[in-house]
């Protein structure tokens, strides 16, 4: 796989899954609140009650983070990519820190999903925000195969 399509996949993989939890808190917040992250797990009454506004600010984080990935993903630009890894980051790091100090809240195999799940999304931003000397500077990378290298 070309370094264009990893970058743009990795940019994919971040961003599709934020959009959708963050459109979720959004749009329904008290279900995302009793249910997330989903497939019989509910993570969030173990950290405290329910609280609308909590969820719906959440949330546009969330999505607001995804957002910048898709958007980095589209246009692959070394500032596009750098600007959207930086705010994704500025979400991810003090989310992942938090969780890191809240262990206590959920059981071992809970923790070791979502500790793994926070890990790529503070690692995998930081690894595309410290390769994206690597993109042109202006000019959308229109195809994947286009390699752009220095």
């Amino acid at each position: 796989m070309s370094a264009t399509r990893w970058r743009r996949l990795a940019l994919l993989v971040l961003g599709i899954p934020q959009v959708g939890v963050g459109l979720w808190a959004m749009f329904v917040p008290e279900r995302w609140y009793e249910s997330f992250p989903g497939a019989g797990r509910d993570w969030l009454p173990a950290f405290g009650p329910y609280n609308e506004h909590f969820a719906v600010d959440a949330g546009a984080g969330i999505f607001a983070a995804g957002a910048l990935a898709i958007v980095a993903a589209i246009w692959l630009e070394r500032r596009v990519v750098q600007i959207a890894m930086l705010g994704f980051l500025a979400w991810s790091v003090p989310h992942a820190v938090w969780h890191l100090t809240a262990l206590d809240a959920l059981g071992t195999a809970d923790n070791v999903i979502n500790v793994t799940l926070l890990a790529v999304t503070v690692v995998l931003p930081a690894v595309l925000l410290l390769t994206a000397d690597r993109l042109p500077a202006e000019g959308a990378v229109r195809g994947a195969e286009t390699e752009v290298t220095r």
